[in-house]
């Protein structure tokens, strides 16, 4: 006998519904739900007083084998230049090595920027 069972009903669905609740932006999932299950949801979600975003959101990142990975640091910005700080480092006279951000700005009379920060 063929397996009468559909091939469909072995994929896990799942939605994810983005709204603003109170000025805050929020993220809902719902798995496995019908499309009038999902209504419901909605529905609910606009009885409580939720908004539809007003940006549409973001796309998930497809992973990609060139991708910075996720421990990556935020660029770091002097705060009187606004130039992105770049990372020193160095071996003590004791051998020991350091590190340091500093602002890579110099005025007109060839000044560098004082400005530094520890990693």
């Amino acid at each position: 006998m063929a397996d009468t069972a559909s091939p469909l009903a072995s994929i896990k669905v799942e939605h994810q519904i983005h709204f603003t609740l109170d000025g805050f932006p929020c993220t809902t999932s719902v798995a496995g739900a019908t499309a009038d299950q999902l209504k419901v949801v909605i529905d609910r979600l606009k009885a409580i007083g939720a908004q539809p975003p007003t940006t549409p959101p973001a796309q998930p990142a497809q992973p990609t084998a060139a991708a910075a990975p996720p421990s990556a640091p935020a660029q770091r910005l002097c705060p009187t230049h606004g130039t992105p700080l770049q990372l020193r480092q160095g071996t003590r006279r004791g051998g020991k090595p350091y590190k340091f951000w500093s602002c890579n700005h110099t005025d007109a009379d060839g000044n560098w920027c004082d400005h530094t920060e520890k990693p």
